[in-house]
């Protein structure tokens, strides 16, 4: 009801406490207005990247970052964990609900990772025009 920014600085803050894990978010102030589908679709995918950074990762620091990359609305969830190897390990529950909602919006969802180095989670969707 308060807006996707302040649902995203109560959740990263509420991440921050349970988890002992210092969350950097950075938000842009120039956001356009989205489409509800879109604002539960970031947020969620948000939620679900920090509860992996929380269960998986073994990480001290974590970053969120929404931005306007001119008209993609991009999404990334960065952590300093152990990371994983992606030949090796199957997509969790998780990476599959993230790609899941990725798809009802059209945006596209990548993963990076590798052992020892981290995990960043990006989001990315093209959004309409308004010329």
């Amino acid at each position: 009801d308060l807006g996707l920014r302040s649902a995203l600085l109560a959740l990263t803050g509420r991440m921050q406490e349970a988890g002992g894990v210092s969350v950097t978010t950075r938000i842009a102030p120039d956001l356009p207005a989205l489409a509800p589908e879109l604002e539960l679709v970031i947020y969620r995918v948000t939620q679900e990247g920090l509860t992996n950074i929380l269960r998986h990762a073994e990480a001290r620091r974590a970053d969120v970052e929404l931005r306007n990359d001119n008209g993609v609305m991009v999404l990334e969830i960065a952590d300093d964990g152990s990371g994983y190897d992606a030949d090796r390990v199957s997509s969790g529950e998780g990476l599959r609900g993230m790609r899941e909602r990725a798809l009802l919006v059209n945006a596209t969802l990548t993963v990076d990772s590798r052992p020892g180095g981290g995990t960043v989670v990006r989001l990315a969707v093209r959004l309409p025009s308004t010329t």
